[in-house]
């Protein structure tokens, strides 16, 4: 979700910097060189916090929940958060 986000927001060599570095995350690994444009979003002190959020798929965590939820809900909280 967080590359979909950036996807309308950062320039063609930043959005690339940001996939490789989304990708390192998601290996567990943090990232020592960060473009001073994306420090505030992947700075050193947040990464550890990144690594465990990328790990999940909201989706996926919310279809196994066993609580009724309201018709277009998921919808309603991607487009919002979008």
């Amino acid at each position: 979700m967080l590359s979909e986000q950036l996807i309308a927001q950062l320039r063609e060599n930043l959005l690339a910097e940001s996939t490789d570095i989304i990708e390192q995350l998601k290996s567990g690994k943090t990232v020592d060189r960060v473009s001073p444009e994306l420090t505030r979003i992947f700075r050193p002190s947040v990464q550890p916090s990144l690594i465990s959020w990328v790990a999940y798929d909201p989706q996926e965590e919310l279809a196994k929940l066993n609580v009724p939820l309201a018709d277009g809900l998921i919808e309603k909280i991607t487009t919002f958060i979008k």
